[in-house]
């Protein structure tokens, strides 16, 4: 049997409250590491097998910009 999928493994890997942030992104200096678990979250929800739980795209986009990177350089980013 191959590797599991990339959404397949994280709903294997994933546990409440955890980050599965790629370390590569964790170890960038303008990366907020409260950030992982909200990133975390919002991802498992876009993958859920249920369509009705998953969040619409302007929820998605909501929850991104809430991020602390996001709203750090929201100048940069043109937000």
């Amino acid at each position: 049997m191959g590797s599991p999928l990339t959404d397949e493994w994280a709903k294997i890997e994933y546990k409440d409250g955890c980050s599965l942030v790629q370390r590569s992104l964790a170890e960038d200096p303008y990366f907020e590491e409260s950030d992982g678990t909200k990133i975390t979250a919002l991802g498992m929800q876009c993958i859920d097998d249920n369509p009705e739980r998953r969040p619409t795209l302007k929820e998605a986009v909501e929850r991104l910009e809430g991020l602390l990177v996001v709203q750090r350089h929201a100048d940069a980013l043109g937000i």
